[in-house]
Formats: structure tokens, sequence, C-alpha cells
């Protein structure tokens, strides 16, 4: 028993010793790859505050994130005289850390809203509460714990239909360790039976260590190269990582039809909600990257693989139900397929990573940004 103990502390020792010499190898050298979540108790997870560093897994941009957890300056909570405010909530398109903060769709709109006559005279700030894998669900929570307090005039929803309508459902895999809405007679119902003291553990561990750092990233990369793997062995166009082609059509299934009609209420929450704080809402549909492929006949060749007219399904039943209940849907896709196709450009991905997939490069961006600017002119401040 004595030998056993002593072979455990020799082995106990060695190994810390080795953690202890790769953690102060890797500083010296410089070896990073910022994680840059941290628990909440409300989202399950959200940007650490303070938190910066380079970010190459696709495109690149260094990455700094503010005091409150959001990708996005620092902002006075008491709004100026003579000011109009626009918080912006959405997921990864939103936070957009593929490229540099100053060439994002959000800060285009700081930096064009001007142009509006109704907006000449005034000072205009726009806020970026996008992060990275949030659900309506999230961000309807995101506007409650942080929106409001800075009393915004504009609340802009953008819904990236590649996975937003299956992030709403608990039904579909995915990130579970977060909060959901279900329904109960009809009505929303929060359900935060995901909570756990082990995510919180974790994320507590690997912001301090740089070989968890190291461990995460091969974990991550690993992941995606088994989803590239299996497109290789699909003889169609298989969808893109975090990508359900089923959005392209009518629900098919009682699932499908489920999660549609979550996202949906969750649309009129935040509607409901934007009123009473003497508010607009605003809901801007982002495209995939097979909406605006530059290439026509590879669009028609996906189409037919799935079997749909057209890929715009999702964009048409939005702005359907936006009129209905009353507030703008913006939709992007079928005039940055135009420009993709005209121009014959990628809107999406990175040297680094694929063209043509993936999340918007600096031109998917400005063409948005121009497009989003445009519209709000024309349709909201035309109108004051």
């Amino acid at each position: 028993m004595t030998n056993i103990l002593k072979n455990l502390l020799t082995i106990f020792v060695t190994t810390l010793i080795g953690l202890i010499l790769g953690e102060i190898i890797l500083r010296i050298a410089g070896i990073s790859y910022p994680v840059f979540y941290t628990y909440d108790e409300l989202r399950g997870r959200a940007l650490s505050p303070y938190k910066e560093g380079w970010q190459r897994n696709e495109g690149e941009a260094y990455v700094r994130i503010n005091s409150l957890g959001y990708r996005d300056i620092e902002h006075f909570v008491e709004k100026p005289p003579n000011t109009f405010r626009i918080a912006v909530l959405g997921d990864s398109f939103t936070e957009a850390r593929q490229v540099a903060l100053e060439n994002t769709f959000v800060s285009y709109l700081q930096h064009h809203l001007n142009m509006c006559p109704a907006l000449v005279d005034k000072s205009v700030e726009v806020f970026n509460f996008g992060v990275s894998g949030y659900g309506t669900t999230q961000e309807l929570l995101t506007l409650r714990h942080h929106g409001w307090q800075f009393s915004p005039d504009m609340v802009l929803l953008a819904v990236w239909s590649g996975n937003d309508i299956t992030d709403n459902s608990k039904k579909f895999p995915g990130d579970q360790l977060r909060p959901y809405y279900i329904l109960k007679n009809s009505e929303l119902v929060l359900d935060n039976s995901w909570k756990s003291p082990w995510i919180h553990f974790f994320y507590e561990i690997v912001h301090y260590s740089r070989l968890m750092e190291v461990i995460n990233y091969v974990i991550r990369k690993q992941k995606f190269r088994s989803l590239i793997e299996q497109k290789r062995k699909v003889k169609t166009i298989a969808k893109e990582p975090g990508l359900n082609n089923n959005i392209y059509s009518p629900p098919k299934n009682p699932a499908w039809q489920e999660a549609w009609l979550i996202t949906e209420k969750l649309f009129s929450q935040i509607h409901k909600e934007t009123q009473e704080h003497n508010a607009i809402f605003v809901l801007a549909i982002l495209p995939t990257s097979r909406q605006v492929h530059p290439n026509a006949i590879k669009r028609k060749i996906f189409q037919k693989q799935l079997g749909v007219e057209d890929l715009f399904y999702p964009d048409r039943r939005i702005r359907t139900y936006g009129e209905k209940e009353g507030f703008l849907v913006i939709t992007l896709a079928e005039r940055l397929q135009r420009i993709a196709t005209e121009k014959a450009i990628f809107l999406h991905g990175f040297k680094n990573t694929a063209m043509g997939t993936g999340h918007w490069n600096e031109t998917g961006h400005r063409f948005a940004g121009e497009l989003l600017v445009r519209d709000l002119c024309e349709k909201i401040f035309n109108k004051k």
C-alpha cells in the first residue's frame, strides 16, 4: 500500500510539474487561443467583460469586449440630449468577431445613419448587443438585462434564418446549457432547467489557463474538421456547420412547427416590450450564404437537391408575420443575391476557411449596412 501511494504521489507531482512547465512555455511563447465566453446566470453564457485577443479561426480580427460583456465600445448609460439610440440584438453575425469592429454592419449604421434627413441634426448611437450562439430567447433576455437601461429609441433584431429558428427550441440538437421558452397552453414559459455548476467551473478555469485554451481550441477544431469531412462524404451540397437546410421549406413535422411558433411569439414579445418603452421595433433578416452565393448555377443545384422552388421561404414567412403584427421586417437576401451575382463577389467566407460559406466578410457587412441604412431612412425616418 505504501508503494502504491508513493507511485501515485510521484505521478501526481510529475503531472503537476508538466502542467506548470507547459503553462510557462505557452505564456513565454505568447501562444493564446482566448475563450471569450463566461458563465452567465441569466443567459447561460455571455462574453467575458474586458476580454481581448486575436481571433483567427475564421477571418482575422483583434477582439475587445467592453465592461458589460459585448463587442462594442463603452457607452454612457444616460442618454445625451438630441441623441437617437439603436439597440441591435443578434448572434454571431451581429457580434461579427470575424472582421474588425469598424468594418461590421453595426458600425456602418453608426457612421451612416446621419444621412437620413430626420437624423441630420441628431447624434446617432448604435449599441451592439450581439453574442455568438444566441437565439431569440437570449436576445430578449439581453434586452431586458442591459438594453433598456440605455433608453434606446429603436430595437433592431437581426435574425439569421440559418439557425435562429432551431436555436429557439429544445427539441433540436445544440447548446442545451441555456434558457429556452417552451409553450404551455399556447403561452411562452421560461425554462431554466439548464443551469449547471459544472459549466461555470469550466469557464472559470479556461480563462486562467493557456493549456485549457489550447485544449479547447483543439477540440473545437476537431469538431469543425469532422463536419467538413461529413460534407465530403455526402454527394449533395451538404449543409454548413450550424445551418439546418430544412429552413428553406415549410415545417415538415411538429418539432419544426413548434419551433416556428415559439420564434414568432418571441418576435411579438420583443415588439410588445418595445412599444411599452415607446421605442420602434424593426426586424432584419440576415441571409445564409446559400441564398447569396454569386454562382446562379450552384444555387439552382442546391435548390434542386432540396426540392424547393427558391431559397427565400424564411424571409417571406417572417415578413408576412411582421405585416400581420404591425412591425417592419427588412429582408436582405434577394437584394444581396443580386449584388453578389452582378459583381461576382463573395459576401461570405474568408481565405483561411472557404469563400462563399460561413459568416459575412468585410464586403458582406458593407453591402448589408448600405441596404439597412437605405431601408431605415426610407421606411422609418422618412415618416418622422
